[in-house]
């Protein structure tokens, strides 16, 4: 653990792109932090140079990821795993280039959490935000329980007022347990827009609240 992968700095990030793997791969390894890289894009962060999953946490608890570009991939950003937990993603642009003007999609899911716990997807501040658009899914919830997406433009450009669009959900819960798509908190509602779905919660996803988002609207 206490990996540090990049940094806040302008001239601390790492290009990693074009491999066939995972691009960024953390298994059973907690606290470390993963910033200001670009994942997936060639090194002006304009045109795809994908992987196959950008960033992969395994098993990994107590993980930051803030302020990346991860976009070109099949997966975006990848949790998975009962040892996944209070995991914090902030700051981001996942499926579009380095401005947020354009899509560089990632193919499946822009973020794929699966069988985790406690995950934070955006926040409350502008700084929180994550900007999630051009992708197949946006946010996927797949098991697991607590996770939060609050505060996040999903669908739009980086100014919440075009469509980016993607061909999938905005934010898809399948049997994750309450989990929480916005809230009455200043400044988490999210903007979830342009995709094919808004929000899907399947039947499984039990204690879901989605609440204080703008759907189908720019923000």
């Amino acid at each position: 653990g206490s990996t540090q992968i990049g940094g806040f700095g302008s001239d601390e990030g790492n290009l990693v792109s074009g491999h066939n793997g995972h691009a960024i791969d953390l298994f059973s390894s907690a606290n470390n932090i993963i910033a200001g890289n670009r994942v997936g894009t060639d090194v002006d962060g304009n045109a795809q140079v994908g992987n196959f999953r950008g960033v992969a946490l395994r098993d990994s608890p107590d993980n930051l990821v803030a302020d990346n570009l991860i976009s070109g991939n099949l997966d975006g950003v990848y949790v998975v795993g009962a040892g996944s937990t209070d995991f914090l993603l902030t700051g981001n642009r996942i499926g579009t280039n380095a401005s947020g003007t354009a899509a560089i999609p990632n193919t499946w899911y822009g973020v794929n959490i699966i069988d985790a716990t406690g995950a934070m997807v955006g926040g409350t501040t502008e700084t929180d935000r994550n900007l999630i658009s051009g992708n197949g899914t946006g946010v996927r919830l797949g098991g697991g329980s607590d996770h939060v997406v609050v505060g996040n433009y999903i669908g739009t450009d980086i100014t919440g007022t075009e469509a980016l669009g993607g061909t999938g959900h905005a934010v898809y819960v399948s049997g994750s347990r309450n989990a929480q798509i916005g809230s009455s908190a200043d400044g988490a509602g999210n903007v979830l827009a342009a995709y094919r779905w808004g929000v899907q919660a399947l039947s499984t996803s039990e204690g879901t609240k989605i609440q204080n988002n703008r759907i189908g609207t720019s923000a």
